[in-house]
């Protein structure tokens, strides 16, 4: 036997642990108190969890990095911001524009590399897009500090139809892997919040309510 739990061994007795605290706060807790928690906890993992519905990429969105380019604009948003290790729901998302409008008709290509090492780790062939904003799924495999290029050949344009619009960008990825990720949002924060409110309401007040009978009997 290791002399380590297993991931499914913590997440058993994390559950058992808030199965015990969900009952002492329906014992304790007014009813209306209880919807008000269990609405907010839902917000949050609803808003955690949600993946990028925006087809447009503008450039005041959270997260975004563009370059310009002659008159090309090439905007890029990876989800989530920070990438994570071994988290399928990575996506790379890119918009090519001309006058904050989509470029139309373009042919486009991902080439994704090590910064340090230079070494190439995905390459896609040229892909027909009717819009400039493209998405590549990607699970990346290990933490540190990467390079993403889009080439983009541009149907109409007499220079970039054969030699393709080429922007790069920076990208770090975290070294937290998805199920760490995870057992964070899913576990220890309804944990901790289920815990603060037990200490606000069922505490708090016995100890607010001491001293005044303590001062009664010092009188």
């Amino acid at each position: 036997m290791g002399s380590f739990y297993s991931f499914k061994t913590v997440i058993l007795i994390i559950y058992n642990c808030l199965k015990c605290i969900c009952q002492l706060l329906l014992e304790m807790l007014p009813r209306g108190i209880l919807l008000c928690v269990a609405g907010t906890m839902i917000l949050i993992l609803f808003l955690s969890s949600s993946e990028l519905t925006e087809a447009h990429i503008f450039v005041d969105s959270p997260n975004v990095s563009f370059k310009d380019k002659g008159p090309y604009r090439v905007i890029f948003l990876p989800f989530p911001g920070t990438p994570r290790v071994n988290d399928s729901s990575t996506q790379l998302n890119f918009s090519v524009q001309n006058n904050n409008t989509d470029v139309v008709a373009l042919f486009v290509s991902l080439i994704l590399q090590d910064k340090v090492s230079g070494k190439i780790l995905l390459q896609t062939p040229y892909k027909f897009h009717e819009f400039g904003d493209v998405t590549f799924p990607f699970v990346f495999k290990k933490s540190g500090q990467y390079v993403v290029s889009l080439q983009s050949k541009i149907n109409g344009d007499p220079l970039y139809k054969q030699n393709p619009l080429l922007v790069s960008f920076d990208l770090a990825v975290d070294d937290m892997d998805n199920k760490t990720q995870d057992l964070l949002l899913f576990f220890v924060l309804p944990f901790s919040i289920m815990g603060f409110i037990v200490i606000y309401f069922y505490v708090r007040p016995k100890a607010t309510t001491k001293y005044p009978r303590d001062a009664k009997r010092q009188d």
